[in-house]
């Protein structure tokens, strides 16, 4: 039978992951609704592609579809969440 030490050794363990894990959600979370509104028309848009007194040579701006807007979040998520955690790993950040 397991002693209680051991025990409370896999509960920091879970609770560590659990942290970990929850730490890259909400920095995922919070990346996507950032991206979230990038290409979407304004109120005041004309209906055609280009405004009045535009350059003809001018492209209108694609916008992101949602495969990638979420590609988008994962790899700035993960930016931000390994460059943390090097703060953190590097004794700069406590936790």
């Amino acid at each position: 039978m397991a002693s209680g030490a051991v025990l409370m050794h896999y509960a920091d363990r879970a609770a560590w992951w659990a942290m970990i894990i929850g730490v890259y959600a909400i920095v995922w979370f919070l990346a996507f609704l950032l991206l979230l509104p990038i290409g979407l028309p304004y109120e005041d848009d004309p209906p055609g592609q280009y405004v009045p007194g535009q350059a003809p040579t001018v492209k209108p701006v694609p916008a992101l579809s949602m495969r990638a807007k979420i590609m988008w979040s994962t790899v700035a998520a993960t930016v931000v969440w390994l460059g943390c955690g090097g703060l953190v790993l590097a004794g700069i950040i406590r936790i």
